[in-house]
């Protein structure tokens, strides 16, 4: 019995979740996916490749606080590249878990919940499809990865300074501006949706912690070669 009909993603190690993703790069979905067989994915949507992706590992969808790969600990996040001949970039940023201003203003970031997310991350990058070719994407590449001791203290000064506006009541004058690498991005439908924030009693609205596409851009590049700079020199 091969590895793709006993695949459980709850289950899987890390050797065998490399093992189901690396067939799928210079890959389109659509040679790797049965048409039919994802019935859950709303094409046309944003995200849609990435519910194709999730769909492949048997991930299904759910607001748990686990990661996609439970006993790996490993989240997967799936990452469109534009190109233009030689040069590529993340299209977009990439949402790693909602902030919840109550619990945020509580934490330190030893305790932090984004950091959990943070420490184990599949990365699957694909060519960006216009909207209703999802099954047309094709998979450039993949890269295992955790947060280095180098990039750590950025990545906690860019919570910081979110955590410490909520801890002000501060958290309606939020940016994704305020962080470098780790931003606080608008979410949810309607810009006009705003939800209740500590110590103040203005409202303010949705976000979520997201990594900057200069991160993941970076990434991408570790993948086809070794950059040239690090990651902190690239952002100077």
């Amino acid at each position: 019995m091969d590895l793709f009909s006993t695949f459980d993603p709850r289950t899987a190690n890390k050797d065998e979740i490399e093992a189901m993703v690396r067939p799928l790069v210079r890959k389109r979905l659509s040679e790797v996916i049965a048409c039919g067989a994802v019935r859950e994915v709303t094409l046309g949507n944003k995200g849609q490749v990435g519910q194709l992706v999730e769909r492949f590992f048997g991930i299904k969808p759910n607001s748990e606080s686990e990661p996609d790969f439970v006993r790996a600990r490993i989240e997967l996040k799936v990452v469109p590249i534009l190109r233009r001949g030689e040069l590529a970039r993340a299209k977009e940023r990439t949402s790693v878990t909602m902030i919840d201003y109550m619990d945020l203003e509580r934490e330190s970031w030893s305790t932090a919940s984004v950091r959990q997310k943070l420490d184990h991350i599949l990365f699957v990058f694909y060519e960006h499809v216009p909207p209703n070719q999802a099954f047309e994407a094709e998979v450039l590449a993949y890269s295992f990865w955790n947060p280095s001791q180098e990039l750590l203290p950025q990545i906690c000064r860019d919570w910081t300074v979110v955590r410490d506006k909520v801890r002000l009541g501060r958290a309606h004058e939020i940016s994704e501006r305020d962080g470098r690498i780790l931003g606080a991005a608008t979410k949810g439908a309607g810009h006009g949706r705003t939800v209740q924030q500590p110590r103040s009693s203005q409202r303010a609205r949705p976000r979520a912690w997201a990594l900057k596409p200069c991160l993941t851009s970076w990434i991408y590049d570790t993948t086809r070669q070794k950059p040239q700079v690090s990651i902190l020199e690239a952002l100077q």
